[in-house]
């Protein structure tokens, strides 16, 4: 499979039709060159189709991505998990609820990792089986709880059983490791990045050793970031002002570079009962999905 540096990457197909399509629409004309498919959602099957069904008319394939969902959406996991998902089947966890447990060892943990690693390991069966011959096995995760070290080892033992069962094992996991130096270059942008997003990046770049080290042990590639300090609003104008330090930044250390985007907002009526917490539901309606879908569409490559 091809290896480039710089890789223009779009999150959450399958979020909804609406997004999906426009999604679609990037990669036709060229615009993307990867996706991670969110498998949660009850659109999700609608969305595979139509993906499938437009593979043969795309110039340049896509990576395809499985976008572990363990924040909302249906879980595809038994019905006797009770940490990570409610009565109705729907995941429940959050990021701070999962880092919390992993700094707490015992049978709770352990229990809590079994069924992560189910629940892991049937969305890994729901996105990949029936994808084109050509497709990798690729990982990352909705608001990277991968990179938690409950969610990390999970996920691996998930791995070993689908690598096991499909022979099958993991090309690539995305590091949320994001650079820092390109943004502290760019005094005139300080004021504009958001204060928690330099907290999410701090905390992402702290666990990603640990990640990279078990990624270089299995001799699966991973890269370099850039979409946390910005993540909800990677807009064109600060994109271009960064690109060309996010591009030698990368080059200088010979990793690839996702360049991550959320492309695309979902229709307030297609909102459903899976899309089942408030705050998250708002980042999938707002405006600054279109802002995202601008930049996608017209960042000079």
């Amino acid at each position: 499979m091809r290896k480039q540096m710089i890789d223009y990457h779009a999150d959450d197909y399958g979020l909804s039709v609406t997004n999906s399509r426009i999604m679609i629409d990037c990669i036709k004309n060229k615009r993307l060159d990867s996706i991670s498919i969110i498998p949660t959602m009850d659109c999700y099957e609608e969305c595979k189709k139509m993906l499938l069904s437009e593979w043969d008319s795309f110039d340049s394939k896509p990576l395809i991505t499985v976008h572990i969902d363990l924040i909302d959406g249906n879980a595809l996991s038994g019905e006797e998990h009770v940490l990570i998902k409610d009565d109705n089947g729907y995941n429940i966890s959050s990021w701070g609820g999962l880092f919390i447990a992993s700094c707490i060892p015992g049978k709770k943990r352990d229990r809590l990792k079994k069924e992560l690693r189910e629940e892991i390991l049937a969305q890994m069966e729901a996105v990949y089986v029936g994808l084109p011959d050509e497709c990798e096995l690729r990982l990352d995760s909705h608001m990277h709880t991968h990179m938690i070290p409950v969610v990390r080892d999970a996920m691996f033992e998930a791995v070993d059983s689908f690598s096991e069962k499909y022979n099958v094992k993991p090309a690539f996991v995305r590091v949320a490791r994001e650079p820092i130096t390109p943004f502290l270059s760019k005094p005139k942008l300080y004021l504009t990045y958001s204060p928690i997003n330099f907290v999410k990046n701090v905390i992402l770049n702290i666990l990603s050793p640990g990640m990279e080290r078990r990624l270089r042990e299995r001799g699966i590639d991973y890269g370099l970031l850039w979409g946390l300090i910005m993540s909800g609003h990677m807009d064109l104008d600060r994109c271009t002002v960064l690109l060309d330090d996010m591009t030698k930044y990368a080059n200088k250390r010979g990793r690839s570079m996702e360049i991550l985007y959320h492309p695309g907002r979902i229709l307030t009526d297609e909102v459903t009962k899976a899309h089942c917490k408030e705050d998250v539901t708002d980042f999938y309606v707002s405006e600054n999905r279109d802002v995202e879908l601008e930049a996608v569409n017209k960042l000079e490559r």
